[in-house]
């Protein structure tokens, strides 16, 4: 999976996701298992091809100025050590994002969607 890199800005916190160019999913959530079973967390869910968009847009605009990642390049950060087991992490991250994204499209009624 190619993985880009925003330098112009120092942090990209979007949490958002556009699905099928209509249905804009976002806010505060964080899509972790502790977010949707123990926090109290903020998320909205707005069909609105308009809105799908503009984040949509944002996006491309922000890959427009970033570069791929290929661990170099990146100063200190290609000085740290991996983690024994990181591989695993990131997998069991993406197992995480699916679930939590299933869990919170069961509760939008006007579709059946499937991952």
């Amino acid at each position: 999976m190619p993985v880009w890199i925003d330098f112009e800005q120092a942090i990209a916190h979007n949490k958002v996701i556009v699905i099928d160019g209509h249905l804009t999913i976002g806010r505060l959530y964080n899509y972790t298992t502790s977010a949707q079973e123990w926090n109290a967390e903020n998320i909205t869910f707005t069909e609105s091809r308009e809105l799908a968009r503009e984040y949509s847009a944002n996006w491309d605009s922000r890959l427009k100025v970033s570069r791929t990642f290929d661990g170099h390049g990146l100063g200190n950060w290609t000085r740290v050590k991996q983690p024994e087991g990181s591989a695993e992490k990131v997998k069991e991250c993406w197992r995480q994002l699916r679930l939590s994204i299933a869990f919170l499209l069961s509760r939008w009624p006007s579709q059946s969607w499937q991952f």
